[in-house]
């Protein structure tokens, strides 16, 4: 969604989330995912420990690995804004939100690729 809204809006809402990306792509995942547990670990209650330490270590792979996704994503929305038939549903006020599922088959195509990778 990050991706979407980047590559749709532009400037500054893509430069920041870009940095955002950079930054985290600098650091080392699994860097990342040991300090979001151990700050986790300490602000879990005891009763949740275990099965919230689990959510917790999703999360924080989650937290680095979303800036592919996004990266991915951005490009398709950067094509299509300057279509006629975007610039045209801008001009008679159609929403973001029914103008940007145009350009979500780019997400489904990465999804889809990283699972036959994978296999």
């Amino acid at each position: 969604m990050l991706g979407l809204l980047a590559g749709y809006y532009g400037k500054w809402v893509d430069s920041v989330v870009m940095r955002v990306g950079d930054v985290l792509l600098s650091m080392p995942m699994m860097l990342i995912a040991i300090l979001v547990t151990a700050v986790a670990r300490q602000m879990l209650p005891s009763a949740w420990r275990d099965v919230g330490l689990m959510a917790v270590i999703v999360l924080a792979i989650s937290i680095s690995a979303w800036v592919q996704y996004a990266r991915t994503v951005r490009t398709r929305p950067m094509v299509e804004r300057d279509r006629e038939y975007v610039q045209a549903a801008r001009l008679i006020g159609v929403p973001v939100h029914r103008i940007l599922p145009a350009a979500r088959s780019n997400c489904r195509s990465r999804r889809a690729a990283r699972g036959c990778a994978a296999m």
